[in-house]
């Protein structure tokens, strides 16, 4: 994959975006963050947008184009029927 810098100093919270009053009294963020890499000064940085919200285009720092910052999730699954011995046939016991 690519290498992504560590991200510095840039973040945009909720309280800047407008959260309620309550949300912001617990320190709670109510939309996801991205990250975003400057292509021209490589500047990493995060953005707390909504999902409808247009991708961020210009670094904070140079104003140069940024792109957003793609990483694996990872996925636990819990509970039954997702493992090979949850479904597999019960041997049976001969006596």
């Amino acid at each position: 994959g690519a290498f992504a810098p560590p991200i510095r100093s840039y973040r945009v919270t909720s309280l800047d975006l407008g959260a309620t009053p309550r949300a912001r009294a617990k320190g709670h963020t109510l939309m996801p963050t991205y990250q975003y890499v400057c292509t021209a000064c490589d500047h990493g940085f995060e953005a707390v947008q909504s999902f409808s919200d247009d991708a961020l285009t210009q670094c904070p720092e140079c104003e140069g184009p940024v792109n957003k910052v793609y990483a694996a999730v990872g996925v636990v699954f819990k509970g039954s029927g997702f493992y090979k011995t949850d479904s597999a046939p019960k041997p049976t016991s001969s006596e």
